[in-house]
């Protein structure tokens, strides 16, 4: 660890009825800084402990992603109401990070809309928390499992730093998913697989998959859109796998579909499968904070 850096652990639960929205239980994260000198010890190291201590209890609904649905791919019939309501807990960072899977593309469109107003509520309360800083500031989560493969997810809070301003920046990296086998791959092929599983494993964690298909309205459909989203963009068939809530089987064709996806994109970033087996992380969520004097 270089001089600096500090680790912590954050706590990260989920509401299983955000669709597949699911985080383990425990993780670590860890904290590197990067500024233009060392002078500058307040800001952005300062803001990201806030993020990793301050715990907070936000309100939303997941009506807009049955308003916003496609109803020819799964049928709402009611798109309001208390059966939507939910709330979440968790640190800022925990909170930030499960907002940008919430809010997952992939090839730039959102896999579903269910997460807008989760996104919403966690952006306030950042700004709430972070708002008395004596710095301007910038937080960005961003998840990007298949380097620059079809596969993403950012949430933004607060404005761009100008171009013309020294900006100092700190970073807390927060799992949100399985942990993808680094061990030495075979070949792209193997490590294009091993990533698409973890990818999907984390949009789509399967026993908790299992038991939400297998749940009370709007959950169960809400969790069958986000599959059927994520099937069309990556051209597959779930193949009745939803109809028999059968998650694991429905997670196996989409990582194979997306396995075609990250591989190339994986060759067109990286030296060798070895060198990006090092490197990426599709289980992980960085979130950044820059900050910065007006």
């Amino acid at each position: 660890m270089r001089p600096g850096e500090q680790s912590r652990g954050v706590s990260t639960v989920l509401d299983v009825t955000l669709c597949l929205l699911l985080v383990s239980a425990s993780v670590l994260v860890v904290v590197t800084a990067e500024r233009p000198d060392r002078s500058d010890a307040t800001g952005a190291d300062h803001a990201v402990e806030l993020l990793g201590a301050t715990t907070a209890t936000v309100e939303y609904s997941l009506a807009p992603g049955a308003r916003r649905a496609d109803q020819s791919l799964v049928s709402f019939p009611d798109t309001e109401g208390e059966a939507f309501d939910r709330q979440s807990h968790g640190s800022l960072a925990d909170l930030l990070a499960r907002a940008a899977i919430a809010n997952a593309t992939v090839d730039g469109q959102p896999i579903s809309h269910a997460g807008n107003e989760f996104e919403r509520a966690v952006a306030n309360t950042t700004h709430r928390r972070l708002g008395g800083l004596d710095h301007d500031w910038q937080v960005v989560a961003t998840w990007e499992p298949t380097g620059e493969g079809p596969v993403r997810g950012q949430v933004t809070v607060g404005d761009t730093p100008p171009a013309s301003t020294d900006v100092h920046a700190a970073s807390v990296r927060v799992a949100v998913g399985p942990v993808v086998d680094t061990s030495a791959p075979d070949d792209w092929n193997d490590l294009a697989y091993r990533t698409a599983s973890c990818t999907i494993g984390t949009l789509f964690p399967p026993d908790r998959g299992h038991l939400a298909l297998l749940g009370d309205y709007p959950g169960d459909r809400l969790t069958a859109y986000r599959y059927r989203r994520a099937a069309g963009f990556l051209g597959t068939d779930l193949d009745g796998t939803l109809d028999e809530a059968a998650a694991h089987r429905a997670n196996q064709r989409l990582t194979a579909a997306l396995a075609g996806r990250v591989e190339p994109a994986l060759r067109s970033r990286y030296d060798s499968p070895a060198t990006a087996a090092d490197a990426i992380a599709p289980g992980t969520v960085v979130v950044t904070v820059r900050t910065w004097s007006a």
